[in-house]
């Protein structure tokens, strides 16, 4: 059972509306079975939560970049392998006015989303759809341990690795330490 992780009450709270057809949308897409891979676009315009569209009971391999808006901004509940994932899409090449009242709805829509019982495992940012399958598949991958024993990050395929050892100053090649052996002053 996965706890619903805790929303920042002051990181400003707006009072949008949820239309009609988004909350029977989120109670649609809540009422999924969790094994299903499912998805849930919305928009925010003029301080209204709208549905957009859903595709429910999608196969398990299916690219959900093909299925959302390349030129507008959106907000996308996703459930992909039992997890649920917000996705906030917003297009590099959009005004900067959308792409603000996109970020300042956020944490809005985030309590909208709980207030209809869906809990959201990740959280999600793209400037492009076509990122959204890596980015998301990125973040259902577990951390794995790679050939040394060293932690990886992002599991199979992850592109950042991490080391545990401890970190040298910058420009500073590592510095053997002798220790000079005490002698005695002869009188």
């Amino acid at each position: 059972v996965h706890d619903a992780k805790k929303i920042d009450k002051g990181a400003g709270i707006i009072p949008f509306k949820v239309e009609e057809s988004c909350k029977e949308a989120l109670a649609s897409f809540s009422s999924t079975s969790s094994s299903n891979t499912s998805i849930l676009e919305m928009k925010v315009q003029d301080e209204v939560i709208s549905y957009v569209s859903s595709h429910l009971d999608l196969p398990e391999n299916a690219t959900f970049n093909t299925l959302v808006s390349t030129t507008d901004a959106r907000f996308l509940l996703i459930r992909k392998g039992g997890k649920v994932i917000l996705v906030m899409s917003v297009p590099e090449d959009l005004h900067v006015r959308v792409k603000m009242v996109l970020s300042s709805s956020k944490a809005t829509v985030m309590q909208k989303i709980a207030d209809e019982g869906i809990n959201i495992d990740e959280n999600v940012e793209v400037r492009d759809p076509v990122e959204m399958d890596e980015a998301i598949e990125r973040r259902l991958a577990p951390p794995s341990v790679g050939e040394s024993g060293v932690f990886t990050g992002t599991g199979a395929g992850g592109d950042t690795s991490m080391t545990t050892s401890r970190p040298r100053a910058k420009g500073r090649a590592p510095t053997k330490r002798t220790v000079a052996k005490f002698k005695a002053d002869e009188d």
